[in-house]
């Protein structure tokens, strides 16, 4: 199984300080999955359906490395 460390923010991991970087990897490989742009104007289905897509990223990241 592979371990990953996944990291969601708008802040990457090629960013990092060494130090933070050699914590992250005590859990796994870094993944970035930059957190999603909601525009202020998006309605409450608009969200949902942006929530719904991040969602099945983070999915598919997660269950990928479970094999």
């Amino acid at each position: 199984m592979k371990k990953i460390f996944l990291n969601h923010t708008n802040h990457p991991s090629d960013k990092w300080s060494k130090e933070q970087i050699a914590a992250a990897e005590k859990f796994g490989e870094i993944t970035d999955l930059p957190f999603p742009s909601i525009p202020p104007e998006f309605d409450k289905d608009e969200v949902d359906e942006k929530v719904d897509e991040n969602l099945k990223k983070i999915l598919e990241l997660t269950i990928l490395s479970l094999w």
